[in-house]
């Protein structure tokens, strides 16, 4: 869809020249119904649709030559929908001077129209009832070779009003897709080359309802006298209730239209702010049948806090609605996006990166972030990243490559618990959905590497496990297993599926022992599971060599259980017991045997004997 001002100034032009036509037919002669029939058959010689006038002309004299009218109906170009008009006018008023006429001057008093309706809609080629209209209106009156375009320098207008004027689009099958509603504009004393003040309030709605923004526009306008360069200054635009978390949309700036037969191509340069968040913004567009937007848009600090959904907690008992992407998945539809998005800090919750940049671009209704740039973690982060906002959830893609990180304040926050520290890199390729914490955990899928150096697993110290099991003491209480266990190197392969993540191949390697198995988390009950074994070195080696010789060399049998907040570690004891026993258990039965066998020997040859 072509940019409503585009439309609206056709729109004026051709009340315009439907109103110069009928106040020069009326200086001659005055018939209602003769008026109503000759502007009739000029509309359908010049666009090919029909033109009704349901009420009488009337017409004034004094002290401006005034036209007024009614219930006008324009008719979409055939094939298009016959259920819809392209236009409707419930009233219409126009006045002129009749003296400046003379001069070759139009000096327009007001035009005003009320509760009209501009109806835009395309068939299945792609092709809009407007542009049909208009290229069939200029095809029926051709420029000759060499001849000037039209100059209009000439024309001025007192007033322009329109009340309760509303741009709705249709889909194909003629549902309403949006409306955009003018509750009222006015322009005063209007001329080409000269900055005219402008005022406009209305609505937009979407077509399902969800959506009833409210706006309103002030600013200067200046139309060049060919009618095809539009610059507007000192914007002040303002749209609010957008969505249920995006409230409020504020643009500032200048602004560049240029029109031709094609599309409309749009610069603007100034200042977006967004629920309180200001960017500075660069524009080039160029707009038809698609919008073709190239941007830039920089802040220093981006949160996108208030718009993921808050998960259930003690603080927060109830959990809030994520924000409803339909509005932002519509115009991406439509739409075809490159640009740069840049900010000294973007936060999202408690996750904060610092250095930010993106190149940013679209696929329908998903948004690529390719490549996606930052410090983050006290490292360096690079991803290719999609989101899918017409999915329900919110579709998010990821593929990570997390260069010399510090894991712990991932993990911190990313899970909120402070269970693992070091230093290393991290890649991922996953996808996920929802727009809270929990919910991307519990829809996380896809594959990663995890390799980490020089670090520590906090309130967990295996060291004093490993020797309470040497012991065959048992731990007890909650704080049985308080403290940390540092490694030299820490290596896995990271695996999730609808929210149950693994980490196999695990090998953690420590001054004392080497750990080595697989271990999972389930993120939709914060589950934790994983089965070890331990291979025991240096002064934990030699103290249980000492207290048993016959476990010298074996591996030790290790398990994990718990939840995030509470792990809960632990040596199989029956299997060390067992592991314990066994070659005297296998001595005993092999001297039992011995015992059986030649109390059998002696018992046959005692037989054999008598």
């Amino acid at each position: 869809m072509k940019t409503l001002l585009k439309w609206l100034i056709w729109l004026f032009a051709g009340l315009l020249v439907l109103a110069t036509i009928t106040v020069g037919i009326a200086l001659f002669v005055f018939d209602s119904d003769n008026l109503k029939a000759r502007a009739t058959e000029l509309v359908k010689e010049k666009t090919s649709a029909n033109l009704t006038i349901g009420q009488d002309l009337s017409l004034k004299l004094f002290p401006w030559l005034k036209v007024e009218s009614g219930d006008i109906r324009l008719s979409n170009p055939k094939g298009f929908s016959n259920n819809l008009n392209a236009l409707e006018v419930a009233k219409l008023s126009a006045s002129i001077k009749l003296m400046p006429l003379f001069k070759g001057q139009i000096e327009i008093g007001d035009i005003e129209l009320d509760n009209s309706k501009l109806n835009l809609i395309r068939d299945r080629k792609g092709r809009s009832n407007i542009d049909v209209l208009l290229t069939h209106a200029k095809n029926s009156q051709p420029q000759a070779a060499g001849e000037a375009e039209t100059d209009i320098a000439n024309l001025s207008i007192s007033r322009i009003v329109l009340n309760d004027f509303a741009l709705n689009q249709y889909s194909p099958r003629g549902k309403l897709t949006q409306s955009f509603a003018l509750a009222a504009f006015e322009i005063n004393n209007f001329a080409f080359d000269q900055w005219t003040p402008i005022a406009a309030t209305g609505e937009f709605k979407s077509g399902s309802g969800k959506t009833e923004a409210k706006w309103r526009l002030n600013s200067s306008v200046k139309v060049d006298a060919k009618g095809k360069k539009i610059e507007l200054r000192s914007i002040d635009a303002v749209m609010s209730e957008i969505s249920n978390k995006l409230k409020h949309l504020e643009l500032s700036g200048n602004s560049t239209i240029d029109l031709n037969n094609q599309n409309t191509q749009v610069t603007h340069q100034g200042q977006l702010v967004v629920d309180k968040q200001s960017f500075e913004l660069k524009l080039d567009g160029t707009f038809s049948t698609f919008k073709d937007i190239n941007l830039q848009l920089n802040t220093d600090t981006l949160d996108l806090s208030p718009w993921l959904a808050t998960t259930e907690s003690e603080n927060n008992p109830k959990a809030d609605e994520p924000l409803d992407t339909k509005p932002i998945a519509d115009f991406l539809k439509t739409a075809r996006i490159k640009g740069q998005l840049q900010a000294n800090q973007l936060t999202a919750n408690k996750i904060a990166l610092q250095q930010v940049s993106a190149n940013l671009s679209n696929k329908g209704a998903t948004l690529w972030l390719k490549p996606f740039k930052a410090k983050a973690f006290k490292g360096d982060l690079e991803t290719i990243a999609s989101i899918n906002f017409a999915a329900k959830p919110l579709a998010l893609s990821i593929q990570p490559t997390m260069q010399k990180i510090e894991v712990g304040e991932l993990l911190s926050q990313f899970f909120e618990l402070e269970r693992l520290s070091g230093l290393g890199d991290l890649s991922l390729n996953m996808r996920t959905q929802g727009l809270g914490l929990k919910p991307m955990l519990q829809n996380l899928s896809g594959k990663g590497a995890l390799n980490l150096s020089d670090g520590a697993l906090m309130g967990l110290d295996l060291n004093k496990l490993i020797e309470s099991g040497i012991s065959l003491q048992l731990l007890e209480g909650k704080n049985a297993y308080k403290g940390k266990t540092t490694f030299a190197s820490l290596k896995g392969d990271v695996n999730a599926n609808k929210g149950l993540i693994q980490l196999k191949n695990l090998a953690l390697q420590s001054p004392l022992f080497d750990l080595t198995g697989q271990a999972s988390t389930d993120a939709n009950d914060e589950s934790l599971a994983g089965h070890f074994k331990l291979q025991l070195k240096g002064v934990l080696k030699q103290k249980l060599e000492q207290k048993y010789p016959q476990l010298a060399g074996m591996d030790l049998p290790f398990e994990l259980k718990g939840s995030w907040a509470e792990p809960r570690p632990n040596i199989d004891f029956e299997s060390l017991l067992k592991a314990k026993f066994k070659s005297k258990i296998d001595k005993q039965v092999e001297d039992k045997k011995k015992e059986l066998e030649d109390e059998l020997k002696k018992k046959l040859f005692d037989k054999i004997k008598f």
